[in-house]
């Protein structure tokens, strides 16, 4: 039987990751994803769909810190996302600064929460995009 302070060793906590010891080796706990996951797959998703994004940008006076900046063929930024790692209540805070910093931006934005939302955000980009080359009368 175990004491509690070894089973207190056997466990730890990589960030949002819980590791365990399972024959001598750590093993991931995948039912849980960091922020950092679903950032990583959003950019695998953008990069496959053709799309242009830089991660973790700053823009602006009021110093806000994009997850995810879309850009086109002229470096003109014409999306944003901001990465959470997961819907959780399917709530976000409106009335945060984060929240108003992207308002204030000018520019389209939305949330990504969560592995589940990769794709209709990838897609949501691509019609921005889109209304974006049209409305600068591109192809």
């Amino acid at each position: 039987m175990r004491t509690d302070n070894a089973a207190r060793q056997s466990r730890h906590s990589v960030g949002l990751l819980n590791l365990d010891r399972h024959g001598g080796a750590f093993v991931i706990d995948h039912a849980r994803s960091s922020e950092a996951d679903v950032q990583a797959e959003l950019y695998m998703a953008a990069k496959q769909a053709g799309l242009d994004l830089k991660l973790e940008i700053n823009l602006g006076k009021n110093y806000l810190r994009a997850d995810a900046a879309f850009y086109d063929s002229q470096d003109r930024i014409y999306a944003l996302v901001e990465v959470k790692r997961s819907v959780g209540n399917g709530r976000t805070k409106t009335q945060s600064r984060q929240y108003k910093k992207y308002e204030a931006s000018g520019l389209p934005w939305r949330y990504c929460l969560g592995r589940d939302q990769i794709k209709d955000t990838i897609q949501w980009v691509i019609h921005v995009w889109t209304e974006n080359q049209v409305n600068d009368g591109g192809p």
